[in-house]
């Protein structure tokens, strides 16, 4: 009879797997047993308890988990870690810590933001009023973005009141970068 022997990385790739599975169907508490059950982890690992947490709000638990990836482990994050850590930010409006670990993805981690990341930031800062600052990063930034993202900017304008003309401006960057959504914009500028 033959040994069936099973790859470690098999392992760490299955049990992956099953945190992010337990994490997005609402079992948390299963994702962090499995989690903490295994015998090694990866970086993806350590990402999809993050995402996990991001996701059900646990805002001391994502900045627990990133410390304890760097500094225990010696792991470094990559650019899917610290969308995880800025998805908390965002939904927690923790603007100060969002700009913070974008500045050191960038100057400490050496990662190039890309829209993702682009995106969580001027999210966080529209969201909390702070419209002049995200249109700052919006001029600055090397990518072009995406009409989702103008949406966000549109939304959070009308929420702050911040004039019809500038909500004529992202009105117009919207339709020129996603012509299919123009009854949507329509009915943010309706509001």
């Amino acid at each position: 009879m033959r040994k069936c022997e099973i790859d470690a990385n098999f392992d760490v790739l299955l049990n992956n797997s099953l945190v992010e599975m337990y994490s997005k169907c609402g079992s948390l508490r299963m994702a962090v047993q499995v989690f903490e059950a295994m015998s090694r982890w990866d970086v993806n690992s350590w990402n999809e308890m993050i995402l996990g947490f991001a996701m059900h709000g646990e805002v001391e638990r994502v900045f627990e988990h990133f410390s304890r990836m760097i500094d225990e482990e010696k792991l470094m994050p990559n650019s899917i870690t610290f969308v995880g850590i800025f998805s908390m930010c965002n939904h927690r409006g923790l603007v100060d810590k969002g700009r913070k670990y974008f500045e050191t993805m960038v100057n400490e981690y050496n990662i190039k933001p890309v829209l993702q990341h682009y995106g969580c930031l001027i999210d966080l800062l529209a969201r909390n009023g702070q419209i002049k600052e995200a249109l700052d990063i919006v001029s600055n930034m090397p990518i072009k973005l995406d009409a989702l993202i103008w949406k966000s900017l549109l939304d959070a304008c009308r929420k702050n009141n911040m004039g019809l003309e500038l909500s004529k401006e992202l009105a117009i960057q919207i339709m020129e970068s996603d012509g299919d959504s123009c009854s949507g914009v329509y009915v943010l500028l309706s509001r």
